[in-house]
């Protein structure tokens, strides 16, 4: 590890780093929003929990094997519901009514931001219309914005059952479990691999462009732009190669500048993308 820089502060042992009380007053706002919406207290501690890594990070310790070992993936995120739906039954016209106007209701009081009006609403809907797809949908909307995530899972699958020709419902619960499912978080913040010889193929055709292929976008915009320079000295400027006055120069000095950009291109392409660390299993 390298050393501290001269005249730095030292942190007190024990201590915890500066991005620790962000996240701990971060933490805080978010459980008082979810209280303020009426979300238990249980509840409350599971997301809070989500967002902390369960054991602090330590030093980092010096590799001496052959190869790295990759890093532990988090297990994926499973639901546990504990919300009961009534079972599918055939309603009445008088039934469904009732359940359209308790709807209404909810639409109304969760555009209002009273959550928990809304939940109790819907609840008496689906008792009415236990069917009901857009019931249900609705249903899991208010969960999820009680913070019941569990639950809007299973309002959202139920949906679907009720009604398989819906797509939306099935929508929200993949999005909502992908938000939740933390080995695909994991997942997403790999680097996903690259050829070192199409890196070096692309730099050949354009200085620049195996830069942008590795993502790279800063550095192969300075080749591009440097080369771009040298051609328009080179062919287009008053100080320019022509017939007439022959090699001059700044045209010497341009081509001079090309070649040795367009040289550095290639090789730094290719030597980015061979550094990249590659990913194994599935890619998001």
């Amino acid at each position: 590890m390298a050393a501290d820089p001269e005249g730095a502060k030292e942190t007190p042992e024990g201590a915890p780093p500066a991005a620790a009380g962000d996240v701990t007053a971060a933490n805080e706002r978010l459980a008082a929003e979810l209280r303020r919406r009426g979300v238990p207290e249980t509840e409350v501690a599971r997301l809070i929990g989500l967002g902390s890594p369960a054991v602090p990070p330590g030093p980092a310790l010096p590799v001496t094997g052959a190869a790295e070992a990759a890093p532990a993936r988090p297990a994926p995120f499973t639901a546990h519901p504990t919300v009961a739906f009534p079972d599918f039954r055939d309603t009445s016209s008088e039934e469904r009514e009732e359940a359209g106007r308790l709807l209404s209701a909810a639409h109304l009081a969760r555009r209002r931001g009273e959550f928990q009006q809304a939940e109790r609403l819907c609840r008496e809907a689906l008792e009415r219309a236990p069917s009901d797809a857009v019931a249900l949908e609705l249903y899991g909307d208010v969960l999820q914005a009680l913070g019941r995530v569990d639950d809007a899972l299973a309002a959202y699958e139920r949906a679907t059952k009720a009604d398989a020709t819906r797509p939306v419902p099935a929508r929200k619960h993949a999005e909502l479990l992908l938000l939740q499912d933390h080995s695909v978080e994991a997942l997403r913040h790999q680097v996903i691999p690259r050829s070192p010889l199409v890196a070096a193929l692309l730099s050949t055709i354009c200085p620049g462009a195996g830069q942008f292929y590795n993502g790279e976008a800063g550095k192969g915009l300075v080749f591009a732009l440097v080369g771009l320079v040298c051609v328009l000295t080179v062919f287009w400027s008053p100080w320019g190669w022509s017939a007439l006055q022959g090699l001059s120069v700044p045209t010497a000095v341009a081509l001079v500048v090309l070649a040795v950009v367009w040289i550095c291109a290639i090789v730094d392409a290719s030597r980015g993308a061979s550094q990249r660390p590659r990913r194994s299993g599935w890619e998001v």
